[in-house]
């Protein structure tokens, strides 16, 4: 673990001082001895070296958790743990090793040997000691008898698995010390006593076996650490020799870690080893003693091979008969002591010194017996004399001579081999040692354990190598290893100038010998062989600015094929480690070692070039085929270095399938998407299952290129074809793939790229390079697995630097760019957005879109302006990325994207608006635009510097506040007039805030809050004072509510920072509030302010701050304000009004209309911003086609835009006034209109188009609950069925013929601002013109005639979307109901809103009754003009002459109806003509009655009231209407019977008329009196209809079955007259 730094020194006094507010378990405090003595021993334990980034507090409270973990250790057995630790900042994780147990020697280099075994580094160790004992239950007791050792190691952060194994290895090593402490007496006692008995041993030679027990004694005397120790016993053949067979292990001798009879001293095969007969002749040798390296490792002090000792046993006869086996370690002091002092070695060098007959005192004998002292001391005691005298000698030789030894060893039973290696001291470097023990491995087959490198005096290196040896291993050449070695060993200089004479046409301009030697340090030619650093010099030749870094790929002759290695050039700085690191980690390979060498290529340069040195293997230990993916990874490495691709796990493909890094991109960019969907793994899934499955990874590229690379010559039937062919073997090949996880994103990516319908991956910049992005465009209902609604389409953009999506949901749509803070789920967040986009856009030509791009660099320390610029540079690649996929019209020709497959429809229309972070990029945008000489120019993006402002319009502000005041006037309340209390989200210097808290002069706003600032007014004194304030803060350029006059606010009131930790209470702010707290943080103080008792609940700041009680902040998916927000049923407002986006969640919003609260949606309050810019957007396109066809100036455009603003905002405040209307309309009758509420959602959803769990629409069971409370649903779900309507009638109307019909087209003109409407080529040739069209029918028909109309006239007419459209455009224009509809808004605060809700109501069910009727009896497909024109003049005639042509009962309701909205206080004009209007349904009849009988109108309308009532036609039709039934299918049958009566009466008016076509009938009166007559000429037939008439009405109140037996008896009684239905 890297070294941590304090944060402040830490003083014994510091501990002591954290430590006494901590709980210390079992003792008083940290008073107690051992308490104290535990913290003073910690504290002195630390390494000044190794500190850890703790305070005083933090590392008392690990020590406090240490102690109370401890408190209890039952038995002999150590506690041991590993935790995971994180400081109170959170600024650095860590894990903690801690262990108590008996104090013991050895006890901490085991450990931290253990750590190492593990690769894990261990940071400060504390370590105190501590003297008590344990009761039985476990507790401390001091105690001077016993000591504990309890031991705390700092470790880096250890995954769950690392943990483990560590505990693991740390008690078994724990063991072994315990069981080497425990028996060590017992150990050195058996060696003391074998050293007697070698003393005394007859057998062996006297002076050996002496120097035997010698060594024997010395090693028990301080110079061995016992580890374990056993007796064997050798079975004998019958000869009496030694027995092929294994030793047998004398029970009840192992002693220490031999206690586990499954440890051994020596391994090869099966153990204990087998006595052959080479290891026969070994021990029948006359040395009693043998001292080897064990194949045991040891555990214990120091993690090395153990030392073995033997001591021959014999028997009477002098044969070996078994042996006593030591495990252990030399000790230190063994190894440093002189060899003259050391038994059998001291032996050793006497006889090589004497052999070598060296004078004594000479030079040579001085220079030898430094030889002797500085020969490696493991070789000294396993040496042979001979060989010794053998080595050394020579050795004596080399001494002043720089030239290159090998000296060998084997031992005795051709296991390990040593080697001496001598090579001159200049030549020497790690790499020099590494390839001799990789030559010295190859030539024996052996495998290197360790190496020691030695300096001294003389102008030669030693390398001492040890290494392991195979059975019939070979046997090399040793003069020719020799050879080779000495080759290696030649001086780095003298190679290079060797190899650049051979080479010198080869080599870059200007480098020389002397340049290369001059340019490279000791430590590079140490470490690099002198061919390499000609290419290292060719390529850093090459590097510059523009090319910083390079990558050279390679691999050593005896690299395994898993190993590979790298060679970074860095142009005038160094790569660090931790960032080149993980490039390469992300690509599959594990980074084993790296050096770094600065290198000079001219000495006068300022900073020098850099070269990196990497070996790296393949982290699954897998080949790599070095040659396939060389280049990729050459290309990939520098594309990640420069920026040009993300270093991530997507770069794993490069070495899994050999991708090239843009092809790993674009996997990066499929995956990314797939995660943004919310419903696919996490992206480490994703690599894996990519990287895991090279097989069908391949395949989905090469479905890939085979759909998109617009180079292959193939059509797009032929790609089909073959990507079908490709897809079977994806099927075929997933059928093998084992994980489910990893089966779904392999399937989901091939279904995403089959769904892709356009990509920017093989387009290229005007450099003729490929862009820095990469852009999929996806027909999303083609995706199954993905979250609803599904867009139409979207587009997604992946870059280094910024990802994004802009999703739509048709080929026409608009909405804005909003700037993501939300990194792994941007998408989610835009999808949330365009819900509501879709349902504000129903006031608009186009449907919902939205986009979100999120930037990925911004600077973590950079000022506001690095921020901005570097946000503004990812909103250009995502703009540009979006204009990349979509058509253009170049002169009124489309043209597709260059180097673009297109699998999809022409899509020309791409328009975008600001939002949330974008607010002032719009020009930005247009830039692009015009760069890209897109055909909307600078209507591209509404809102730019040549556009209408909203800030400046308000005209989002302004669109709500039309909703708030309707609220309002419903509640009987003008906000314009009266003063009304106000709390809000928001500051002044907002668009949305701002402008609402200007639109009137009596707000009294009490509380509002900012990001910064809380801004309370308890009670608000001058509301025009505060008005003006508040007015001089929203012109100033910036402002913040800290900017507000405070003499201006009540007593008790005040602006408080959200940056305080706790904010006091006046008793005026708590009465205001209704709380007691004396004191609250600054989310406790805006949750009251949310809870608080107001008039109006105003948004106009970004966040989502109310939710419904069911809901879980995650659901909300706002987390930044989690800690504000409230449940809807805390809300303590009368009405709330979202000027900003999802102040409330929709679910929030229900729970708090159904509690009685006024709220509409976001989508239907802010929805005047996005029609304003639809507006700019139309009129931009307008005017351009004006510029181009000579009609209009273009220098003269901007002062045109400017002038029409207000008659724009007009237009646009009249669809927010239409669109809450017909909310309050709908909201009336929303019980009455359940049933239709509910076939309405039951049908979209039939069609595919709604998901009420998505909307938040009530399910079925819900809506029977609505039916048995007799409620209906609220308001926001009404504008989500309002939406709807609009959005799918739009889709109708625009695919059928309506919108070309003549009679719209002065409506169509109306749409424009006045001065427009001149450019009759321009209009006429609008691209959106149809589209305007449809728009404007679309809100006129569902506003007025509700969400339900269309569905409920097709429900009962059978008829298709055009007729009903043509027969409700010629319906109003027929009544001439528009006039009237405006006189009734024009009562607004002048009577009750109940009353204009009442005469709307009235108004649409006589519409939808004349809608019908028209729909149902003409044929609709003429043109709308010819029907308007037959009806209207007679109609109008019909309604002026007034009651002249009712009947009496009609008389009576017109008079009743009219009188009672009289008393409402409707004035007498409107009053008069809407009850005229609704006595006159039947007005169209009565035409064509005319037209049939070749009558007047008039008379025609006598007689037709006539029959209707001499017949009672008027009044049962009126007695069905108001009949009470719950059934949706019943009440549909009342209207079909209604419908029944009416032609009925039709038809007997019209026999009537035929058979007394000589009678003037002018007035009702004569009209009767004919009627009377044809009764009386049917008197018989009449008289049975008139008892069946008589029966019904006395059998009690009218039902449903009574009418039908009296429509049936009409019919009968119209056959018997021979007067049968025409």
């Amino acid at each position: 673990m890297a070294a941590l730094t304090l944060k402040k020194s830490l003083s014994l006094e510091d501990l002591m001082t954290a430590a006494e507010s901590l709980s210390w378990s079992g003792a008083s405090g940290v008073g107690d001895d051992l308490v104290q003595s535990f913290l003073q021993q910690s504290h002195a334990s630390v390494d000044l070296n190794h500190q850890t980034s703790l305070s005083g507090a933090e590392v008392a409270k690990l020590l406090s958790e240490f102690w109370a973990w401890s408190s209890i250790r039952e038995g002999k057995e150590p506690l041991i743990r590993t935790r995971r630790v994180s400081s109170d900042e959170g600024a650095v994780d860590f894990t903690l090793l801690e262990i108590v147990g008996e104090d013991m020697p050895f006890l901490v280099r085991s450990v931290l040997g253990a750590c190492r075994d593990l690769n894990t580094q261990a940071g400060m160790l504390l370590h105190p000691i501590l003297e008590h004992t344990r009761s039985e239950a476990g507790e401390r007791q001091p105690s001077a008898e016993k000591r504990e050792s309890y031991i705390q190691v700092y470790l880096e952060l250890l995954d769950s698995s690392t943990a483990n194994a560590l505990e693991k290895e740390v008690r078994e090593t724990l063991n072994d010390v315990r069981v080497s402490v425990d028996d060590f007496d017992a150990m050195q006692a058996r060696m003391r006593e074998a050293a007697e008995t070698v003393a005394a041993n007859e057998y062996v030679d006297t002076d050996a076996a002496k120097e035997s027990a010698a060594f024997l004694n010395w090693l028990a005397d301080g110079h061995f650490t016992f580890l374990g120790t056993r007796f064997y016993r050798f079975a004998q053949a019958e000869d009496g020799s030694l027995a092929p067979e294994e030793p047998e292990i004398i029970e009840g001798t192992s002693l220490g870690i031999l206690r586990d009879r499954n440890r051994f001293i020596l391994q090869r095969g099966n153990e204990p080893t087998i006595i052959t007969g080479q290891i026969s002749d070994f021990l029948n040798e006359p040395t009693p003693l043998i001292v080897a390296k064990a194949t045991l490792r040891s555990r214990v002090n120091r993690r090395v091979r153990a030392d073995y000792i033997g001591v021959k046993q014999y028997d009477e006869n002098g044969q070996v008969t078994g042996e006593i086996r030591f495990a252990g370690l030399f000790t230190a002091e063994a190894y440093n002591a002189q060899v003259r002092d050391v038994p059998l070695v001291r032996q050793k060098v006497e006889q090589t010194m004497a052999a070598a007959g060296k004078r004594p005192n000479s030079h040579d004998a001085n220079a030898l017996t430094h030889i002797l002292e500085t020969f490696p001391r493991d070789e000294l005691f396993q040496i042979s004399v001979e060989d010794l005298h053998s080595i050394s000698t020579s050795i004596l030789k080399l001494q002043d001579r720089a030239e290159t030894r090998m000296y060998l060893r084997k031992d005795r039973f051709d296991r390990y081999m040593t080697a001496l290696i001598y090579v001159p001291r200049e030549s020497f470097n790690s790499d020099l040692r590494a390839r001799i023990g990789r030559r010295l491995e190859l030539a024996f087959d052996a495998k290197l354990t360790a190496y020691y490198p030695s300096f001294g005096d003389t102008p030669l290196a030693r390398i001492h190598y040890l290494l392991d040896l195979k059975p019939n291993h070979p046997e090399p050449d040793l003069e020719d290893l020799e050879r080779d070695i000495a080759e290696m060993a030649r001086s780095w200089n003298d190679q290079i100038r060797s190899l650049v004479r051979a080479s010198k046409a080869e080599l870059p301009a200007g480098i020389d010998e002397e340049r290369i030697t001059s340019a490279f340090n000791a430590a590079y030619k140490e470490a690099t062989d002198p061919a390499v650093a000609l290419a290292d010099i060719s390529i850093l030749s090459e590097l510059s600015d523009n090319r910083p870094v390079a990558l050279r790929a390679l691999r050593h002759e005896r690299d395994p094929l898993s190993v590979i290695r790298a060679r970074i050039y860095s142009y005038h700085k160094p790569i660090q480690l931790s960032a080149s690191v993980p490039v390469f980690e992300n690509m599959g390979l594990f980074v084993k070692s790296e050096q770094g060498f600065p290198v000079r290529l001219n000495q006068d340069d300022e900073f020098p070039c850099w070269i990196h040195s990497l070996e790296m293997r393949s982290d699954d230990m897998s080949a790599i085929d070095l040659q396939q993916i060389r280049s990729a990874l050459e290309e990939g490495f520098e594309a990640v270095w420069t920026n040009k691709t993300e270093n991530d796990g997507f770069n794993r493909l490069i070495l899994a399938i050999g991708a090239n890094w843009r092809q790993a991109a674009l996997f990066r960019t499929l995956s990314r998407y797939r995660k943004q969907s919310g419903l696919d793994p996490a992206q480490t899934t994703q690599i894996n299952a990519l990287a895991k499955n090279p097989t069908i990874t391949a395949l989905l590229l090469q479905c890939f290129m085979t759909r998109f690379d617009p180079d292959l010559d193939l059509s797009l039937e032929d790609r089909k074809a073959k990507c079908k062919e490709l897809s079977s073997a994806t099927i075929a090949a997933l059928n093998d793939v084992e994980s489910l996880d990893e089966d779904r994103v392999l399937r989901r990516l091939s279904e995403l790229i089959h769904a892709t319908k356009r990509t920017s991956y093989f387009q290229l910049n005007e450099h003729g390079e490929p862009h820095a992005h990469i852009a999929i465009k996806i027909a999303s209902r083609e995706l199954e697995a993905l979250p609803e609604p599904r867009p139409y389409r979207e587009i997604f953009v992946c870059a280094p630097h910024v990802e994004g999506v802009h999703l739509r949901f048709g080929p026409v749509a608009r909405g804005g760019l909003r700037w993501s803070d939300r990194r792994d789920d941007f998408r989610t967040e835009v999808l949330g957005l365009v819900k509501a986009q879709q349902v504000k856009n129903a006031v608009i030509v186009p449907v919902g879109s939205k986009g979100g791009f999120y930037p990925k660099q911004l600077p973590v320390d950079g000022d506001r302006e690095a921020v901005r610029d570097e946000a503004i540079r990812a909103y250009k690649t995502f703009i540009s990325a979006l204009l990349t996929l979509t058509d253009n019209l170049m002169d009124g020709t489309l043209r597709n994207p260059k180097r673009t497959i297109v699998w999809d429809e022409s899509d020309p229309y791409l328009v975008v608006a600001a939002d949330k972070g974008t607010a002032t990029f719009s020009d930005i945008a247009n830039e692009i635009s015009l760069s890209y000489d897109f055909w909307l120019g600078d209507a591209f993006a509404s809102g730019g510097s040549a556009g209408y402002d909203h800030k400046k319009m308000g005209i989002t502000a302004r669109g709500a506040w039309v909703a708030v005041q309707r609220h309002f006037r419903e509640l009987g309340t003008d906000i314009q007039s009266e003063r009304f209390s106000v709390i809000g989200v928001g500051d002044m210097s907002g668009d949305v805030f701002g402008n609402g808290m200007l639109l009137s002069h009596t707000i009294d706003l009490k509380a509002a809050f900012n990001h910064l600032h809380i801004f309370i007014d308890p009670n608000p004194n001058d509301p025009e004072a505060n008005w003006q304030e508040r007015k001089r803060m929203f012109d100033l350029p910036r402002s913040s509510w800290s900017d507000y006059n405070q003499e201006l606010i009540s007593k008790g009131g005040g602006i408080f920072p959200r940056s305080a930790k706790r904010i006091e209470l006046t008793d005026e702010i708590r009465n205001f509030l209704k709380i007691e707290d004396e004191a609250l943080t600054p989310n406790e103080l805006i949750q009251a302010i949310l809870k608080a008792e107001a008039d109006l609940l105003w948004f106009g700041g970004i966040g989502t701050y109310v939710k419904a009680t069911t809901e879980t902040d995650l659901q909300v998916g706002d987390k930044s304000n989690d800690a504000t927000r409230v449940s809807a049923d805390d809300l303590h407002v009368k009405v709330v009004g979202e000027g900003a986006n999802l102040g409330v969640t929709q679910a929030g919003r229900i729970q708090f209309a159904q509690r009685g609260g006024r709220i509409n949606s976001d989508a239907i309050d802010n929805s005047a911003g996005v029609d304003s810019s639809d507006h700019e957007v139309n009129i931009k396109i307008l005017l351009k086609a004006a510029i181009d066809a000579g009609e209009f100036e273009a220098d003269q455009r901007n002062d045109l835009l400017a002038s029409m603003t207000d008659e724009v905002a007009e237009k646009v405040l009249v669809h927010n006034y239409d669109q809450t209307g017909a909310l309050s309309v709908a909201e009336a009758s929303a019980a009455a209109d359940l049933d239709s509420h509910e076939r309405m959602m039951e049908r979209l959803e039939a069609r595919g188009i709604l998901n009420r769990s998505v909307e938040g629409l009530p399910k079925s069971e819900e809506i029977r609950g609505l039916h048995e409370a007799k409620s209906g649903l609220t308001r926001p779900e009404i504008a989500v069925l309002l939406a709807y309507a609009k959005l799918t009638l739009f889709d109708e109307l625009v695919a059928g013929t309506v919108p070309d019909d003549p009679f719209l087209e002065e409506m169509y003109k109306s749409y424009f601002p006045a001065p427009l409407r001149r450019f009759d080529n321009a209009l006429t040739s609008h691209r959106l013109k149809r589209e305007i069209i449809a728009t404007q029918l679309a809100n006129d028909i569902i506003n007025l005639g509700g969400p339900t109309f269309v569905h409920r006239v097709k429900e009962r007419a059978g008829v298709a979307t055009d007729a009903i459209a043509r027969a409700f455009i010629a319906s109003k224009e027929i009544f001439s109901l528009s006039p009237l509809l405006k006189k009734i808004d024009e009562l607004d605060n002048q009577v009750p809103a109940d009353i204009q809700i009442g005469l709307r109501l009235d108004l649409i069910n006589a519409l939808r009754r004349q809608v019908f009727w028209l729909a149902r009896t003409r044929s609709i497909a003429e043109n709308i003009s010819e029907i308007v024109d037959h009806y209207q003049p007679h109609v109008a005639r019909l309604i002026q002459s007034g009651k002249d042509t009712l009947s009496p009962y009609e008389t009576d309701v017109l008079e009743e109806r009219e009188a009672r909205y009289r008393d409402d206080g409707a004035p007498n004009s409107i009053a008069h003509n809407v009850a005229m209007i609704l006595s006159m349904t039947s007005a169209t009849d009565i035409v064509d009655l005319a037209d049939r009988t070749r009558q007047d109108v008039l008379p025609a309308a006598c007689l037709f009231s006539a029959v209707g009532s001499v017949f009672g036609f008027d009044r049962l039709r009126q007695t069905a209407l108001t009949l009470k039934l719950d059934q949706h299918w019943d009440r549909l049958a009342v209207r079909g019977l209604v419908e029944t009566l009416l032609v009925q009466q039709n038809n007997l008016s019209e026999q009537i008329s035929a058979n007394h076509e000589s009678l003037e009938l002018n007035d009702f009166s004569a009209a009767q009196k004919v009627v009377e007559k044809f009764v009386e000429e049917n008197a018989e037939s009449y008289e049975r209809l008139e008892l069946l008439l008589a029966d019904l009405e006395q059998s009690g109140a009218w039902t449903f079955a009574k009418l039908v037996l009296f429509a049936n008896g009409m019919r009968s009684f119209i056959d018997e007259t021979d007067l049968g239905a025409r």
